[in-house]
Parts: structure tokens; sequence; C-alpha cells
């Protein structure tokens, strides 16, 4: 399966929420089985679907998370983490994310579920649920220079990090 990457526009749109869980097993599947040898999370958007699914693959456990509500975040505390993504190949940033974070979602058999995130594993599902937004992690972190630079070079626009919270 192919990973989109940052150019494609697929990863510039906002996602839609998956109404029936059965039809995008599928999807869910082949996310897993990417997943399982690449990288902490995959969302769906990398694969190419705009779909509210995204998969966090912590200390190798993986979890589905459909349709996810962020329920509480805790913004005054934050973490900072040396990211990475599939979609933006050999750019690794330090970002800067809320330390805790609770969220309702369904799991893969469409039952709703409540968990907390904290830490890397906060950082994590924000990274992700990004990517539902049409958020890349560069968009979080890179400075006025590093935002030209990018540009220039790849002729892509880099959001400005002030324009968006999570929501």
């Amino acid at each position: 399966m192919k990973i989109f990457t940052f150019k494609s526009p697929v990863l510039r749109q906002v996602s839609c929420d998956v109404t029936d869980v059965v039809a995008d097993k599928g999807i869910i599947d082949s996310m897993l089985e990417i997943v399982k040898f690449n990288g902490v999370g995959l969302s769906a958007p990398q694969i190419g679907e705009n779909k509210n699914i995204i998969i966090i693959n912590y200390k190798n456990d993986p979890t589905v998370i459909i349709n996810p509500k962020i329920t509480l975040l805790e913004k005054a505390k934050t973490v900072s983490v040396y990211e990475g993504c599939l979609s933006v190949p050999h750019v690794y940033k330090w970002v800067s994310r809320p330390k805790y974070v609770e969220a309702e979602y369904l799991d893969v058999f469409g039952n709703i579920q409540n968990s907390v995130f904290s830490d890397i594993e906060a950082s994590i599902f924000l990274h992700e649920y990004d990517h539902l937004k049409g958020i890349l992690f560069i968009d979080r972190s890179f400075n006025r220079n590093e935002r030209r630079s990018f540009e220039g070079r790849y002729k892509f626009k880099v959001l400005s990090k002030e324009i968006y919270d999570y929501n």
C-alpha cells in the first residue's frame, strides 16, 4: 500500500467520519499491516483515504481509533517530542504538544471507547489527529526561516502554526 507524501492534496483535506466500521475493515487492516513495520502511528489520509481513522502503535500495541473526538485537552503542560512522519520523509523536528488528552472514539468493533493519552502517547495521538484535519507536523514545528526554505525547495505551502488549534 502506498504512503502519500506531503505534496499529495489528500493530506491537506479534512477527513470525514466513518459511518460503517465493517465497510472500512479493509482500510483498517491495511493500516494495521503498515504500522506493524513502520512508525508508531498512522492515519487514513496517509494511505489516500480521507476517513477519520488513526492507529497508534505505541510500544508495539496497536490501537484502532475511529472518529476521534477530543473531550479534554490539558494545554498548560506540554511535552516536546522529536517527531518524524512517513508522509514527510527524512524530516525530523522537535514538536511541543499538550501532555494530556482524553478522547472518545469507536473501536474496530464500533463500540464507543474513552481513553486517556499522556506524554509521548498524547503526542502520537495528536500528531495523527492533526492528519485528520489536514495538518502536518511541520506546520506546528517550522519557524519562519525553515518554512521559507522548505517552501522554496519543494514548492509546497507550510501552514502557519498560529492559525489553528486542536479542535
